[in-house]
């Protein structure tokens, strides 16, 4: 599927099916950030993570290897195997822990903060915040008073109680 290079350096042409119909052509170079003996790229992924990135598999691919052959060997079976191979014992309960001497710990004493209390009820974590209020724009009063639309009570003009 790849054209093949002497020099591994230069840009090469990777097609990508993605549709059974349809492909397209990915356009990469292989070489001078990608380092496959010191298990180093550029982007840093496979320095931090110890997993190959996509880069390093396209150059992987294009050599004709396996990329699991260069994951880190924290991932693989063996380390698996030796970290989880001890046997994990279980601790007694609470009702069979030493009962302490010290006088029992009380909660701290509460004191309400300086200043006005918050306005707003504290949400739950699902629930919709809405950070916008409702304009009054274009909205048409009516005078409870006198009942008519266009002004409130405390512009009416009508009678005066």
């Amino acid at each position: 599927m790849a054209k093949y290079a002497e020099d591994r350096n230069e840009e090469v042409d990777i097609y990508v099916q993605h549709i059974p119909s349809q492909s397209e052509v990915v356009h990469f170079i292989i070489g001078p950030g990608i380092d496959l003996s010191n298990h180093t790229c550029t982007c840093y992924f496979w320095d931090l993570i110890g997993i190959p990135c996509r880069h390093v598999v396209a150059a992987i691919n294009y050599k004709v290897k396996n990329p699991e052959a260069y994951v880190h060997p924290y991932y693989k079976r063996a380390a698996y195997e030796a970290c989880y191979c001890l046997e994990i014992t279980p601790i007694n309960g609470q009702q069979l822990w030493p009962k302490s001497t010290q006088p029992e710990l009380l909660s701290p004493i509460y004191k309400t903060p300086p200043g006005r209390p918050k306005k707003l009820r504290i949400r739950e974590a699902d629930e919709h915040v809405s950070h916008s209020k409702l304009s009054k724009k274009n909205l048409i009063m009516k005078c409870s008073r006198c009942k008519q639309m266009g002004h409130n009570i405390r512009s009416c003009k009508g009678n005066q109680a």
